[in-house]
């Protein structure tokens, strides 16, 4: 399973109708991001994500990610229960400029978690990000 993660909003969501067409294993359909005008800091957000649900704790590798959208900044964070905020997940990876099929290479540090997000920083050109592909690798 997948959902969105929006909890700087007054909705708290953000494509959530949109959130399997990135795990349904067809490029033709994505979840994307809502259109922004500015970058998520002026309009006093971090950010906006995706998590999926490992269905039980794991230890993953990497996050397999392909986009339509190129250019956009993505992390990827992990927790066992879904936080209400940013700061309760722990980060995983680098920062990555995803590219159109990118890998992102996780880091545990052994420890197992069910629930893994991107999260996305930074749009590119376009202002939104699409996510057409999201697979976990354990």
């Amino acid at each position: 399973a997948a959902d969105d993660y929006d909890p700087q909003s007054q909705d708290r969501e953000e494509s959530p109708e949109a959130t399997q067409n990135a795990i349904d294993g067809n490029l033709s359909t994505v979840w994307d991001t809502e259109r922004y005008r500015g970058d998520f800091q002026s309009l006093g957000k971090d950010g906006v994500g995706l998590y999926v649900d490992a269905a039980r704790p794991v230890a993953g590798r990497r996050i397999d990610l392909a986009t339509p959208t190129p250019g956009f900044t993505a992390s990827v964070y992990a927790a066992n229960n879904v936080p209400a905020d940013i700061a309760g997940w722990s980060k995983v990876s680098e920062d990555t400029q995803v590219d159109q099929d990118e890998r992102i290479r996780l880091d545990t540090r052994r420890k197992r978690y069910r629930y893994y997000l991107v999260w996305i920083t930074a749009l590119p050109e376009g202002d939104k990000a699409a996510i057409a592909e999201l697979t976990l690798q354990r």
